[in-house]
């Protein structure tokens, strides 16, 4: 039997949650009950880890709507992009390659700073092949996974979409910001 209802409400204190049939992601299937919500920040707990007399909807109705859940097993694979499509200015590459960059440039430049002193214009003007090189190698590493249509939203433990997106930011500020330190300064920071 499948929840009919709108939502469920949960007890006082806890906000209310709506019943679908159809469940958009594995991470809805295994927190989406919520804990009694006596006090506040209650946390989300696995449906196993709920006494039965607890429960909004028995084990039966949570196995049926998963299995009734054509967004799970029905869905299309991501569509690849062209290159056009990927380097357009609101496409998905260009803030991520520039982030990318960013990072693996604002940590190479501090380290040759440190160990040899030069600014960052001196450190480009010695080595420009290999810079230019590795440029293109990122981002021609960035731009193959959506030729072939892959999900960029994947999580590894703390490496996620959004904490790529903000460290790429942070770089892109402190390489801007070192750059424009040494053309005031006329040297480097360090």
């Amino acid at each position: 039997m499948m929840m009919t209802k709108n939502t469920l409400n949960m007890s006082k204190g806890t906000a209310a949650m709506k019943a679908s049939p159809v469940l958009p992601s594995k991470t809805v299937r295994s927190v989406i009950v919520l804990s009694g919500g006596e006090g506040k920040g209650s946390a989300p707990r696995m449906l196993q880890d709920i006494p039965e007399n607890e429960r909004m909807f028995s084990t039966a109705q949570w196995n049926e709507a998963v299995a009734q859940a054509p967004a799970m097993k029905n869905a299309p694979p991501p569509k690849p992009v062209s290159v056009g499509e990927a380097f357009a200015f609101s496409g998905p590459l260009p803030e991520k390659a520039n982030g990318r960059l960013a990072m693996l440039g604002f940590v190479a430049a501090l380290g040759a700073e440190i160990s040899t002193g030069q600014p960052v214009l001196t450190q480009f003007s010695e080595a420009t092949v290999p810079v230019v090189a590795t440029v293109v190698a990122f981002t021609l590493a960035s731009l193959a996974p959506l030729l072939k249509g892959s999900s960029q939203s994947t999580e590894v433990g703390p490496f996620t979409p959004q904490a790529e997106l903000t460290n790429s930011r942070f770089a892109m500020i402190g390489m801007a910001s070192l750059l424009a330190y040494e053309y005031f300064q006329g040297t480097a920071l360090f």
